[in-house]
């Protein structure tokens, strides 16, 4: 955070352009307004948290919008906002750290935003400004059949590579030939759709195995 407002923010293009930006960045907005926008773009399992930590910039009129992968985000932020001021949404842009201060900009496209329950049209301004900024961005009231088809296209192509026992990055890079870029994209899905196994499987405990040697433990006590 520091760095980023010392120096700014590279972002590395595709082209091999680097734009240079100057965003205000923080860990602390207790003594931030209420902002009429706020985007949700952590990993899930944060969601709650990153917004119980930052409930000063939400206020009557705040938007808060969900951009992350996957479905059901909008349960968590019906716990700080009405349905009226919930925005969920998909988008094409990636991005990848490279340090701090720096990032990989790894593919770009339209962002859809759209209400839970419809007239979509209200989020126009939204788009608009986003627009303005250079993300394509569109309303569009089917917002959830794109959010639920974007999923399913990850967790298909995924499964298929499962049954290949190949990753997904080899079958988009030498069966598919696509570019370098959204091979890279689809490898970090690859990783996210594989979440709620490893979830599941941790919970279960049956990886938990006791390596221990009881008989040694109790021949000791007989020998004392």
């Amino acid at each position: 955070v520091s760095t980023i407002n010392e120096k700014g923010l590279s972002i590395h293009e595709p082209d091999g352009s680097v734009t240079l930006c100057h965003p205000k960045a923080t860990t602390n907005t207790a003594a931030e307004a209420p902002a009429d926008v706020v985007v949700l773009f952590v990993k899930a399992m944060f969601s709650a948290s990153a917004l119980a930590a930052n409930k000063s910039l939400i206020g009557p009129d705040t938007y808060l919008m969900t951009l992350q992968n996957g479905s059901g985000h909008e349960d968590t932020l019906l716990q700080f906002v009405d349905r009226d001021h919930v925005v969920i949404g998909t988008t094409q842009h990636n991005s990848a750290i490279l340090g701090f201060g720096e990032i990989r900009h790894g593919g770009s496209g339209k962002t859809c935003i759209g209400l839970l329950d419809g007239n979509s049209g209200r989020l126009a301004h939204i788009a608009e400004a986003f627009s303005a900024c250079g993300l394509e961005a569109v309303c569009d009231d089917q917002v959830q059949k794109l959010i639920w088809g974007k999923m399913f296209t990850n967790v298909s192509a995924s499964v298929l590579t499962g049954v290949l026992q190949v990753p997904l990055g080899f079958i988009a890079a030498f069966v598919l030939k696509l570019p370098v870029m959204l091979v890279y994209f689809l490898l970090c899905t690859d990783e996210f759709v594989k979440w709620p196994w490893v979830i599941r499987h941790y919970k279960s405990m049956k990886w938990l195995k006791n390596i221990t040697r009881d008989d040694l433990f109790e021949a000791s006590r007989t020998n004392q």
